[in-house]
């Protein structure tokens, strides 16, 4: 069965815009979700190795998720940097709205459905510059298996490269 935190990852790791003037290449996306009662996050180094890799088909790299820490790759093309996207591929599953931009600060919504999962949230970054932004954002992931779960995340992104190899 797969885990119900992976559309959370999915979610979490897809931006809305943040300006015009990103630069494209490859960027790297650090996230640290807290879970509430101090529940641990599973090691992503123990999800099932066709999940790690229908990740790695969508052009995201990950790495990490022990204690909350994640870290993914992912290629912005020129013309997502042209369109002021800083966006990780999806699959349809989530949807942003609501983005508004006030000088280098941007919110937004979100909605993920998945498997009868559902995941609403919003969240908040500022640009720090055409390299760098920081930010923070809220979900929670209703399962009805296992119920509502809300979490808290903290994230940072960075250019690293003008090339995506």
């Amino acid at each position: 069965m797969q885990s119900p935190l992976i559309p959370l990852l999915a979610c979490i790791l897809s931006l809305p815009a943040l300006a015009t003037d990103i630069k494209p290449g490859l960027w790297e996306v650090s996230t640290q979700t807290k879970l509430p009662g101090n529940m641990a996050m599973p090691d992503l180094s123990s999800l099932p190795p066709q999940l790690l890799a229908k990740l790695q088909q969508k052009g995201i790299q990950v790495s990490g998720g022990a204690g909350g820490n994640v870290t993914a790759r992912a290629c912005i093309t020129p013309e997502q940097a042209r369109k002021g996207e800083l966006t990780l591929p999806s699959d349809g599953r989530c949807t942003t709205s609501g983005a508004k931009k006030n000088g280098d600060m941007i919110s937004w919504q979100l909605n993920c459905q998945s498997g009868g999962r559902s995941i609403q949230g919003n969240g908040q970054a500022i640009l720090l510059s055409s390299t760098n932004y920081v930010g923070s954002s809220s979900m929670t992931l209703t399962d009805p298996q296992h119920g509502a779960l809300s979490t808290t995340t903290d994230l940072s992104g960075r250019w690293v490269s003008a090339t995506c190899n």
